[in-house]
């Protein structure tokens, strides 16, 4: 009777080892039980000229998951793990941040739960390659990491300690003076030297050096306008055309176009003779002119009763 009070006070301990025990056991049987998770289908990014990013990883997934992973790496660096995202049954997607221009990138991705773990690809990586220019640069962003687009030759190369003109600058960065260090570009400004090569300084701001300030600056034959020289047009109307071009075409005399009668003719050369519009004055005899004006008079044609004296007339009205 004195062992009743030990006996009760045994019993509620073992109870409890015993249930540890069966949870244990229990826990174990469902582990063995799980199927191992699967990586049913991966789709990695593409080849692509887009240097900005993101590139979107999506994923296929089979079994109990607990968390998924997408490991990446530019060929040459260290990796980075970023955690995949649940996006319904079974889909699961990430995000690899942009990658210069000429790089290869290299993924991997690991699924995990209760059954085990998955990788894919089961050997080796995914990989894809942000492809460099295909042609003349534009901007920096077209040409690989570490390179500068030349602006002024379209193409791309290492930027250099030193610089001769603007092109080896990167963007937004101007040659203050061959051989000096690329700097920003100034706002504003007091004199031309402030400015760099290229430029002046006009109302207290850098702008790009005009070709001329007058026609003085222009070659023979050129006139200066809005700071650039030009060839100036060579007429504005037919007046002013010589004889031999008399018609004005787009700010160039050109030689008069064919007729029938004098009304296809323009106002530089208004006579129609032999199928071509002629001046007026274009006469040197009376062969010349048109039968409403027969006589060549100092060089005009005018109308037979046009004379001052018999010899201003035609043998065929001689008075």
């Amino acid at each position: 009777m004195a062992q009743a009070p030990l006996e009760r006070a045994v019993h509620p301990a073992l109870t409890a080892v015993l249930w540890l025990f069966a949870s244990l056991a229990a826990g174990a049987l469902a582990g063995c039980d799980a199927d191992a998770p699967r990586l049913l289908e991966v789709r990695p990014p593409a080849d692509t000229p887009d240097a900005v990013g993101p590139y979107r990883v999506t994923a296929l997934t089979q079994g109990r998951i607990d968390g998924a992973t997408l490991t990446w790496q530019r060929v040459g660096g260290e990796p980075t793990e970023v955690a995949l995202q649940r996006k319904g049954d079974g889909l699961w997607i990430g995000d690899i941040p942009g990658a210069p221009r000429g790089s290869d990138v290299q993924l991997w991705l690991t699924a995990r739960g209760p059954g085990g773990t998955a990788r894919a690809p089961a050997e080796g990586v995914f990989g894809f390659r942000v492809l460099g220019p295909q042609g003349p640069c534009l901007v920096d962003s077209d040409c690989p990491d570490g390179e500068v687009c030349d602006r002024l030759r379209q193409v791309c190369k290492v930027p250099p300690e030193t610089c001769r003109d603007d092109g080896d600058c990167p963007q937004d960065l101007i040659c203050p003076a061959p051989g000096e260090a690329c700097r920003f570009r100034p706002i504003d400004c007091e004199r031309d030297a402030t400015c760099g090569p290229g430029r002046v300084c006009r109302a207290g701001l850098c702008v790009l050096r005009p070709d001329c300030d007058s026609s003085r600056d222009c070659a023979a034959g050129q006139r200066c306008e809005a700071g650039q020289c030009v060839v100036p047009p060579e007429c504005a109307q037919d007046a002013e055309c010589p004889a031999a071009r008399p018609s004005c075409e787009a700010g160039v005399c050109r030689p008069a176009p064919g007729c029938e009668a004098d009304r296809d003719c323009p106002p530089g050369a208004p006579v129609c003779l032999d199928g071509q519009c002629v001046p007026a004055e274009g006469c040197r005899e009376d062969a010349d002119c048109p039968p409403d004006a027969p006589v060549c008079l100092d060089g005009q044609c005018v109308p037979a009763e046009g004379c001052r004296e018999d010899a201003d007339c035609p043998p065929d009205a001689p008075l």
